[in-house]
């Protein structure tokens, strides 16, 4: 739930909108009426000025209000392709479920099977590929923030060694089991 400036999650304010990631943010000051760009660094958990690189202090963030995250075109394009492929997929499946009786069949052939098997338009499904590439992306940079912790980590006991070790274990797993099968 957002906080009276605008920030997304109210107990952390001063914290942008998808924090783990990399990107730019507007913010506006109190009499001011235009916003300023400032680039959020995850890594950090900072946001810096677009022109000087310095940091945006606490005391500017607690007046700030924030105006969002800004995208840039190919961002925008690529949300509107995962869009528009995710919306094909929909209605494809629905067609389908309206012809998932076994008895509607056209030439001998189950019409929801047949439309299930359609593949998707080029563009929806280069969209699709971009959006799971992006997926798969992601969570091998989590795995590879889990192991870095572990390295950097103190524990009070061996139990949380323990299950430490066992998540990095699982995600190193899960990187395996989709390199072997191809993905």
């Amino acid at each position: 739930m957002p906080n009276k400036n605008g920030w997304p999650d109210a107990s952390k304010p001063g914290v942008p909108l998808n924090p783990e990631k990399d990107g730019i943010h507007a913010l506006l000051l109190p009499h001011h009426h235009i916003p300023f760009g400032v680039r959020w660094r995850a890594s950090d958990r900072e946001f810096f000025t677009m022109n000087t690189g310095s940091i945006v202090t606490d005391a500017v963030k607690a007046i700030a209000i924030y105006v969002g995250q800004i995208i840039t075109p190919s961002e925008a394009q690529h949300r509107e392709r995962a869009a528009a492929a995710a919306a094909w997929m929909a209605a494809r499946e629905a067609g389908a479920e309206l012809f998932d009786d076994d008895r509607v069949m056209v030439f001998g052939t189950h019409v929801a099977t047949a439309l299930r098997a359609l593949p998707p338009p080029e563009d929806a499904a280069a969209a699709l590929a971009e959006v799971v590439k992006r997926a798969k992306e992601e969570e091998r940079e989590a795995c590879a923030a889990a192991c870095a912790a572990v390295d950097t980590t103190a524990f009070n006991t061996d139990e949380e060694c323990l299950a430490a070790d066992e998540a990095v274990g699982e995600c190193l797993a899960a990187i395996r089991a989709r390199a072997e099968g191809g993905e």
